[in-house]
């Protein structure tokens, strides 16, 4: 056994806590510098890496995140955790940079020899026998098909042959690994407040920028705070705002910052400067690039991409766009390595998160002057598929959205004269609505109460947008005034018990359950309404108050653009 010193080997064990960050291409970080611990969900436990770590002596330990989520700084974190216990050996191996013609145990073998701990087979084998030895193994989800099941295997050989090695694997969620009971599967939990500021006081080291940023977070709208909820995006959110020194408003606005900031934070140029990039194209045409490949990833209902997806779908993207598509393997290396917002996780490529491929794929169809109209009006009654871009678009696109596809939905809706006023709610969009909602009673035989009216609740997308913006039966009462009066009127007409009980066939029950004393009732609204013969006389009492958020939301929508229209006059 011919080794280096103590210290030779520490040394040589530590170089895992130095890792590139998306933030930090070009220099290697010592993790413990940026590091905050995710917590770890284990069933209805919350849970530490450490505690991980502990548990693994039991039972092997599976480690599931998704993009972003930081599996592998977590496992690097372990291996360090590992090391400073002084009871085992952390040994740190990514599966995909092992040959699968070599077994797991020579590749033990052979990292313990590499940090300077040169050992016999008989060796190796002795210290996994009697526990010295803790097996970190990263990015299972990384390995190809065709060889995941040879390292299940592999991997469950050293688990079934040594008890008392210790060992952590990290995935992403649903591969093969998944389904062998051996492990006992930990899953990293999202971010949430008390964390955000936590991390933000690990990346910014200033503690008056730390509390300007903690404090100016903690009153940003949910259209922000919603979206931190990985270590990877709070990373980036901290570097637009250490770029702009202000706060998003919004994700919308955050997205439209995070492009440029992250140009910038490549090569260290200004803004302001074109970059140089593997497929030549400049900042403007790599960011048309990537919003055209977002929304055809989109069009295509793609989330995770394979090598060879990918590859066609940017072939198309470019040529959309009348960028030279013979690029398509630069451009991908360009929207991977220069901007990191579609990175390699495991076999595919996936966003770093799905709001940030439906920002961009809403600024792709903001962007064709010429073309959205066409947009608007292909899914102006089929736009379920479309709901989170069409949300973006609402604020990015105001014009556009409200002209082309919210007042026609409106139009839809209601019968509404020339003059733009609304007449009246069209029935049939009122039975749309029943068809999609369901009514909800409840009885409370203990305190001898009688059935009565609780609520209706709408439980599938409306088919028109309109309605399911504004006139829908959600649980925020207050703000819909359609709801409001339906829900008045039904009350009004079904407060009698045992006059509502004769229309209550349990045949039709959708579902019922229990809680306490109290049996609630489920039936489909527009079923049950139309035994009671009572929808023609709902569908009468809508009047203006009803409509009013409706009329409103109209009114508001063509000021808009008529406001628009008067700018123009100026020139």
């Amino acid at each position: 056994m011919h080794n280096g010193t103590v210290k030779d080997i520490s040394t040589n064990l530590k170089k895992v806590l130095y890792v590139r960050t998306i933030l930090t291409k070009k220099d290697e970080q010592n993790l413990l510098d940026f590091y905050y611990p995710s917590s770890i969900k284990l069933e209805n436990q919350h849970l530490t890496i450490e505690n991980v770590s502990e548990s693994a002596i039991e039972q092997p330990a599976l480690l599931i995140g998704t993009v972003g989520q930081g599996k592998s700084i977590s496992l690097r974190y372990l291996s360090f955790y590992e090391l400073c216990k002084t009871e085992r050996i952390p040994v740190f191996l990514e599966l995909r940079k092992l040959r699968s013609s070599t077994p797991l145990t020579t590749h033990i073998q052979n990292f313990l020899e590499k940090v300077k701990l040169t050992c016999s087979e008989k060796l190796v084998q002795f210290l996994l026998a009697n526990g010295f030895i803790s097996l970190l193994l990263d990015g299972f989800d990384e390995l190809k098909h065709e060889k995941r099941q040879h390292w299940v295997n592999e991997i469950e050989n050293v688990i079934t042959k040594y008890k008392k090695t210790k060992v952590v694997v990290t995935t992403r969620p649903n591969t093969d690994i998944h389904q062998h009971h051996i492990f006992k599967n930990y899953e990293l939990k999202q971010l949430d407040e008390a964390d955000r500021a936590n991390f933000i006081k690990k990346l910014v080291k200033n503690t008056e920028d730390q509390n300007a940023l903690i404090g100016k977070l903690s009153n940003a709208g949910s259209g922000v705070t919603d979206l931190l909820t990985t270590p990877l995006l709070m990373a980036l959110f901290v570097s637009v705002y250490n770029n702009r020194r202000k706060l998003p408003n919004s994700n919308s606005e955050f997205f439209d910052e995070l492009f440029s900031t992250l140009l910038s934070r490549h090569d260290g140029l200004k803004v302001a400067y074109d970059r140089p990039t593997k497929s030549g194209f400049t900042d403007k045409e790599l960011k048309a690039a990537l919003q055209s490949l977002c929304y055809q990833t989109r069009k295509a209902s793609f989330r995770q991409i394979s090598d060879i997806q990918l590859n066609d779908i940017a072939t198309l993207a470019l040529n959309a766009i009348n960028l030279d598509s013979k690029k398509s393997e630069s451009f991908i290396y360009d929207v991977s390595n220069i901007t990191c917002l579609l990175l390699k996780d495991g076999l595919e490529y996936r966003f770093i998160h799905d709001s940030v491929q439906e920002y961009y794929s809403a600024s792709f169809v903001r962007d064709q002057e010429e073309a959205k109209e066409k947009f608007y009006s292909k899914y102006l009654t089929d736009w379920h598929h479309w709901s989170p871009e069409l949300n973006f678009l609402m604020y990015i696109d105001p014009v556009g959205y409200n002209k082309y596809f919210f007042v026609p939905s409106v139009k839809l809706l209601c019968d509404v004269n020339d003059e733009n006023e609304i007449i009246r709610f069209k029935k049939s969009s009122f039975i749309d609505l029943l068809l999609v909602t369901d009514i909800i009673f409840l009885e409370d035989k203990e305190k001898g109460e009688d059935l009565k009216f609780l609520l209706l609740a709408t439980k599938e997308y409306v088919s028109n947008w309109a309605s399911d913006l504004i006139c829908k039966f959600e649980l925020d009462f207050e703000q819909n005034s359609f709801r409001r009066s339906i829900e008045k009127t039904v009350k009004q007409n079904f407060t009698n018990g045992q006059k509502l009980a004769k229309y209550v066939d349990k045949k039709k029950i959708s579902e019922t359950f229990k809680v306490n004393s109290v049996t609630f009732f489920i039936f489909q609204a527009h079923e049950f309404l139309s035994d009671a013969n009572f929808i023609d006389q709902l569908y009468e009492s809508i009047d203006d108050d009803a409509l009013y958020d409706l009329i409103k939301g109209l009114n508001n929508s063509l000021n808009f653009i008529k406001s628009k229209k008067d700018i123009g006059n100026v020139f």
